[in-house]
């Protein structure tokens, strides 16, 4: 025997790190050479990889099949072992990449298709993730389980549809994959128990219908056009799945109902902003239809932090759209104060206020009315901001109702009309009174105990703003800080006449 084949016989340990170096290095002839020693083959190494495991490791140094192949010309060697990891070769396949062809030679060669990977899906259900149509067909042609669910409830067929790979949903209900097979959610409630069922059912049952006509026509998949309804395009504007733009290339219509349009409303906040203006370019007059039949509560009833940014920008679609001049109507039409509501959303998140005062602009340009309880709760939150500032000089719509806090002093920035008499004598809480009492002497309520009467320049401040009102005849407070801008007077003395500057410290 040569020195060479006399060293290979010197213990089953070192043959095994013999073997691992040939495959390590895609040495075929030295694996040659092993197994006609008669080297184990089915040894593992310390971490329990096998000869299958370590090939199928080495691909991404080696981007060859030629020991893999060798290896699978040998008899008697275990192809459904399971490493430290609990990965069969062929789960090992799954997670490398181009680790299709692997699978497919694995398949192939008859090893076992029913374990279930660590995460719950079986090898079916990782093909579908992957993307790996020829895979997936293999695996249902060698008898797996093609209804399996894994731990989220999810079949094969679930996931291709939640994923957007088309072709393997028609595959798949082909083989007679059942749309039929929910997954459930379960939410506890006051009286039980109540089932949710999976949200992209309804958008299967429709491709298991348009898979019976194309049985037929398979080549004019995209020349056939089909009506779907309004909630599978909801539940795909919602989670953003690439399916959506799939199914607009085969809609002819959407058939909806109130409750259809209801939900459209309520998931408005939710919806992934490409995806709806694209839909509204599409499918304007749905959204139409929903701003005339829907309240405007309904739009932002889940608004909070975490959807701003999406409801800004759905809101900005809106007023660019030929919607545009519906959803204004419907805004100025409603008893409801939907800015007042939007900046107390966003005072929840205070480094956002450069996108409400966006979104309070934006509004305003496409003909929203900047009503005076939206004032009151924006100098209430942010007090006399630069906002506050810009919307002084917008038309402001008075209303017989106000929601805001403490709206005495705002009004005086905002409503030339108000007397300031009738302000300093009229009753306030205490708080109300502290506040206006930083700006006037209030001796009823003594809070400035230096002074009994004004100071001269409380008196100069407001006989200038009376002067200003009548001699440039201002109806509003936008013609009034239009006029205060161009005057010759200093910046600060401005500040002052404009109540921006306090004139007592308490």
């Amino acid at each position: 025997m040569t020195d060479k084949a006399s060293s290979i016989s010197m213990g089953p340990e070192y043959l095994s790190l013999e073997v691992i170096q040939a495959i390590q290095h895609n040495d075929v002839p030295r694996l040659k050479l092993l197994q006609k020693c008669g080297t184990n083959f089915n040894m593992c190494d310390q971490a329990g990889n096998t000869v299958f495991h370590l090939a199928i490791q080495n691909h991404a140094k080696e981007a060859t099949l030629d020991t893999f192949e060798y290896l699978l010309t040998l008899d008697d060697i275990t192809k459904d072992e399971f490493n430290s990891f609990a990965r069969t070769p062929l789960m090992e396949a799954f997670g490398t990449n181009d680790g299709e062809i692997y699978a497919i030679r694995l398949i192939e060669s008859g090893c076992n298709v029913d374990h279930i990977y660590p995460d719950g899906n079986n090898v079916l259900q990782l093909a579908v993730y992957n993307n790996w149509i020829e895979v997936a067909e293999l695996l249902i042609e060698r008898g797996i389980n093609i209804e399996y669910q894994n731990e989220d409830g999810l079949t094969a067929l679930h996931i291709a549809v939640k994923k957007g790979y088309i072709d393997i949903v028609w595959m798949l209900l082909f083989f007679g994959a059942d749309p039929n097979t929910t997954h459930m959610d379960y939410y506890e409630t006051e009286n039980g128990c109540v089932c949710v069922y999976f949200t992209f059912f309804d958008l299967v049952e429709q491709l298991r219908t348009l898979h019976r006509t194309l049985e037929v026509f398979p080549d004019q998949f995209y020349c056939y056009k089909k009506n779907f309804s309004l909630y599978t395009f909801i539940e795909a504007m919602q989670r953003e799945s690439p399916m959506f733009y799939r199914l607009l290339e085969i809609t002819c219509d959407i058939n909806f109902t109130y409750d259809e349009l209801k939900e459209l409303a309520l998931s408005f906040s939710e919806l992934n902003p490409k995806m709806l203006m694209i839909f509204t370019q599409e499918f304007g007059y749905i959204l139409e239809e929903m701003l005339c039949r829907c309240c405007l509560e309904d739009l932002f009833w889940c608004l909070g932090p975490y959807y701003l940014h999406n409801y800004a920008q759905n809101l900005f679609m809106l007023l660019e759209s030929s919607v545009s001049d519906t959803f204004v109507d419907k805004i100025n039409a409603s008893n409801l104060a939907l800015l007042t509501i939007l900046i107390q959303c966003f005072a929840e998140s205070r480094e956002l206020v450069d996108l409400l005062c966006q979104i309070l602009c934006c509004m305003a340009s496409y003909g929203v009315d900047i009503t005076a309880d939206a004032l009151n709760a924006l100098y209430v939150t942010f007090g006399y901001c630069d906002l506050f500032k810009i919307m002084l000089h917008m038309d402001i719509k008075q209303m017989e109702r106000c929601t805001g806090k403490n709206v005495v002093f705002p009004r005086l920035l905002y409503d030339v009309n108000l007397s300031i008499e009738s302000v300093i004598s009229g009753t306030y809480d205490e708080p109300t009174a502290y506040k206006i009492s930083q700006y006037f002497i209030l001796p009823k309520y003594r809070l400035v105990q230096e002074f009994s009467v004004p100071t001269l320049l409380e008196l100069a401040r407001n006989r200038a703003r009376e002067y200003i009102i009548k001699k440039f005849k201002v109806k509003n407070s936008r013609d009034f800080y239009t006029v205060l801008r161009v005057l010759p007077l200093a910046e600060y003395h401005k500040k002052i006449i404009s109540f921006e500057v306090k004139l007592y410290s308490l």
